[in-house]
């Protein structure tokens, strides 16, 4: 159980609102002027922001049947494995659709307005 709770503590990241890969849709509307670049920035935040949010969801998930698994005393090494197998899973699927957005986002945008997006962060 001690290890368990390590890899969560450790290893869990993040997929709070705040600590999220991209600002938020008024960063976008201010730096870019052309209403049809707009639209397809917007779609692709809003990818950005449902797969963070599903992310979110699973690791919540997760964590919850770790916890419930815990305190069981015939709870065995392989019932974690398959959830932390899950959660490694769902992780890297993420992180291969959100880099995959973040490029498809900067080949959308000029460098001026990915400065002015960013200057913040």
């Amino acid at each position: 159980m001690f290890w368990a709770m390590m890899y969560v503590l450790f290893f869990s990241g993040s997929a709070a609102p705040e600590l999220s890969l991209i600002p938020d849709e008024t960063a976008f509307r201010n730096a870019i002027a052309d209403p049809q670049r707009l639209e397809q920035v917007l779609a692709i935040h809003g990818e950005v922001t449902a797969t963070e949010q599903l992310l979110a969801e699973v690791q919540s998930n997760l964590y919850t049947e770790v916890a419930r698994l815990s305190p069981l005393y015939d709870a065995d090494n392989d019932s974690f494995a398959a959830l932390f197998a899950e959660l490694d899973l769902a992780r890297v699927e993420a992180q291969e659709t959100l880099l995959n957005k973040r490029f498809h986002l900067k080949e959308q945008m000029s460098e001026k307005e990915w400065r002015m997006i960013y200057r913040n962060r």
